[in-house]
């Protein structure tokens, strides 16, 4: 909510998904304001951030000022476990990152600055694979099921389909279906909009897509932000 008073609570993020929210963006960043936190610690948020797949830079550099200047945070934290290449089956049950995120999950746990949102932005592996609605949903409800036990907060869902000029209907109407269906989780940006001008190989964002999705989260983030209790 912007125009707060009073300084907001701690945003904590935890982040799930694909290349577009690790570290595949151009051109790196930082950001003297917010935390990464990883495998027990916190890092400065510089690029690359700890966690993710990539060499490169993120949204998640650009997010935090932003958010600083819209909501007075008192601080902001990035837990980074998005992995480049990945499909929803992967973040599904068995699946290698849903193992991985398992495994980390204690510790993030652990964090003096407790999750308050969960950040989910995956599906360009899936139009590749022409991953039905039907299924895409099931497997997500069960990532879903499982970060839940430990992290009852809200869930930001991105729409996102596109790779290589390419985008999936079946994809987006899957998250579509969950945005609508599971309860707590919010609309988020809908990445699909950036075309390849956004795009330095027509997939990873360049800085005008980085600069671009970061301001449309930095938006919902605030938005929801200021519409939970103790913070309006």
């Amino acid at each position: 909510m912007v125009g707060l008073e009073t300084m907001a609570k701690p945003v904590h993020v935890l982040v799930l998904g694909q290349s577009n929210v690790a570290n595949h963006g151009k051109p790196k960043g930082s950001s003297d304001f917010g935390r990464a936190y990883h495998d027990g610690s916190f890092h400065p948020l510089v690029d690359p951030l700890p966690g993710g797949t990539g060499k490169e830079g993120t949204v998640w550099t650009r997010v935090a000022p932003l958010l600083r200047d819209r909501l007075q945070l008192s601080d902001f934290v990035v837990s980074l476990l998005a992995q480049g290449g990945t499909s929803v089956g992967d973040w599904s049950t068995g699946g290698k990152c849903f193992e991985a995120m398992r495994a980390a999950i204690p510790k993030i746990a652990e964090c003096p600055v407790p999750v308050t949102h969960v950040l989910y932005h995956q599906g360009e592996r899936d139009t590749l694979l022409e991953t039905d609605t039907a299924s895409y949903v099931a497997q997500f409800s069960k990532l879903h099921e499982e970060v839940q036990k430990t992290f009852q907060v809200p869930w930001i869902v991105c729409r996102v389909s596109y790779r290589m000029g390419v985008t999936s209907a079946d994809v987006i109407a899957a998250q579509d279906e969950i945005i609508r269906s599971t309860p707590g989780c919010i609309a988020g940006p809908n990445t699909d909009q950036f075309g390849s001008d956004y795009r330095y190989d027509d997939t990873h964002f360049n800085e005008k897509g980085v600069n671009a999705f970061a301001a449309e989260l930095a938006e919902t983030i605030a938005a929801v932000v200021g519409a939970q209790p103790g913070n309006a």
